[in-house]
């Protein structure tokens, strides 16, 4: 008797002590989530690729990192690397985001001149408006100051839907612009600032 009664107390303390430490292990992956914050799904090269190659889901991966790892444009889904090449050689794990990838449509577009660059801005635009090789003005609006124009006639040179659609104003969308030094300084500075920014899509002449 004595023995059976031994036996119940050794599997009950058993139990205590497992659902001891798997209340423990709870907590800390609590507190695990606690830190690092909501996370976001993003594209990574499995391999090294080189630059003009095709993205799809036998050379690209989906992982999850911290959202406030992921910077605006990234590609977040198997849906977006459509029609995608990248600009730029990329050793594995490469996060897929601005200026790393551009449409392969975007081959007849002319290459950058002298004293250009590829300008990633996050702005409110009508993404089904915007195509790869369009025209686009660019509008800053600051509180409290009168809207202005701070590019015109800027060429696009790839569009995408922004990551987070959580904002005021309007659909958002990451967009490259084929932009001089001076202009690509000026859209980090607004950026920085705080600015809105808008595209208004435009009709190509001739």
């Amino acid at each position: 008797m004595k023995r059976y009664r031994r036996q119940i107390v050794i599997g009950l303390l058993s139990l205590a002590v497992g659902l001891w430490a798997e209340g423990r292990m709870a907590a800390r992956e609590a507190a695990l989530r606690a830190r690092i914050g909501p996370v976001t799904t993003v594209a990574t090269v499995k391999t090294k690729v080189e630059a003009g190659t095709t993205l799809s889901s036998s050379n690209v991966a989906l992982v999850e990192v911290p959202t406030r790892w992921a910077a605006p444009g990234v590609v977040t889904s198997e849906d977006a690397l459509a029609g995608l090449v990248t600009t730029v050689d990329m050793p594995a794990g490469s996060l897929l985001g601005p200026g790393t990838t551009r449409p392969a449509s975007g081959g007849a577009q002319a290459p950058l001149g002298l004293g250009e660059r590829v300008a990633t801005v996050e702005a409110v635009a009508p993404l089904s408006l915007l195509k790869p090789g369009g025209l686009v003005d660019v509008l800053v609006m600051m509180p409290g100051r009168r809207p202005r124009f701070l590019g015109r006639r800027m060429e696009l040179l790839g569009v995408r839907r922004a990551l987070d659609q959580g904002a005021a104003g309007g659909p958002r969308v990451v967009a490259d612009l084929r932009a001089s030094i001076s202009s690509s300084l000026a859209l980090a500075g607004a950026t920085s600032a705080g600015a809105e920014l808008r595209l208004l899509p435009l009709e190509r002449s001739g």
